[in-house]
């Protein structure tokens, strides 16, 4: 059976427990992975915007 740390002793989990477990960390890291994917792409899409608008107010100053 598989450990678990909790806090200062360890428990014995059973398989049920181990496999909701690793399905509720499989969920969060997921959540995790498309959090960061998408946060990813809202910084390059602000710096490109950032760029356009500062290619305009260049333009516009001129």
């Amino acid at each position: 059976m598989p450990l678990r740390n909790d806090s200062d002793s360890l428990v014995i989990w059973s398989a049920e427990d181990e496999r909701e477990y690793q399905d509720t960390l499989n969920a969060y890291q997921k959540t995790v992975d498309y959090i960061k994917q998408y946060t990813e792409y809202d910084i390059l899409t602000l710096e490109a915007l950032e760029e356009r608008l500062a290619k305009q107010l260049q333009k516009n100053s001129d």
